[in-house]
């Protein structure tokens, strides 16, 4: 009987360590699109100690605002970072991040592995074109894509890792058309009080 307790106690332990490594992976690197702000963000990565921009809009609108981080020792850990690019939708809400490496295709071939093994990800699609490999994942309502994409040789190539949280996409679209319409609009009134002059 004590031969099972003592078998049955190491199995659960082996099962924890197994599932808690397996949870650590972390593929937002933290992030959680849909439920943090600009503002909590901007902190986070301020206290962290990241280089970023956070002056960067769509047509130099406010309403989609976006964060580009140029170092942050989180997204260097994968490699040489080129950029990261965080969205907002216009209730001022992550709902995407793009992270770019210099890469080999080792990257590449790392993150696939990663995102086809990491529990509740589902594999949607990959495909070649031309030189460049993109894959396609998706976790709850959440979008992945990894495009590996070899222009040149050496450093020049890279990886870019991009995860969309997709119920905003509905209201981003609606916002940049509405951005798109008034700009246009106002060259039209800028050509139009030219040609008065």
């Amino acid at each position: 009987m004590r031969r099972f307790i003592k078998f049955f106690v190491l199995s659960l332990l082996i099962n924890l360590i197994i599932t808690t490594q397996a949870f650590a992976f972390d593929p937002y690197f933290g992030f959680r699109p849909g439920q943090q702000n600009f503002e909590e963000i901007r902190k986070d990565l301020r206290e962290r100690g990241a280089t970023f921009s956070d002056n960067i809009s769509y047509q130099d609108y406010n309403t989609l605002r976006s964060i580009q981080i140029l170092r942050h020792a989180k997204f260097s850990l994968e490699g040489s970072l080129r950029f990261a690019t965080l969205d907002f939708d216009p209730n001022g809400y992550l709902y995407k991040v793009t992270i770019s490496w210099k890469d080999d295709g080792t990257l590449f071939k790392k993150w696939k592995e990663i995102l086809n093994t990491t529990p509740y990800f589902d594999i949607q699609d990959c495909k070649t074109q031309g030189f460049a490999d993109q894959c396609f994942w998706q976790n709850k309502q959440t979008d992945f894509s990894l495009l590996n994409d070899p222009v040149g040789f050496g450093e020049n190539r890279n990886t870019t890792l991009t995860f969309t949280y997709s119920p905003a996409l509905i209201i981003v679209d609606k916002e940049r058309k509405r951005i798109d319409k008034e700009v246009e609009k106002a060259k039209i009134i800028e050509k139009f009080n030219r040609f008065k002059q």
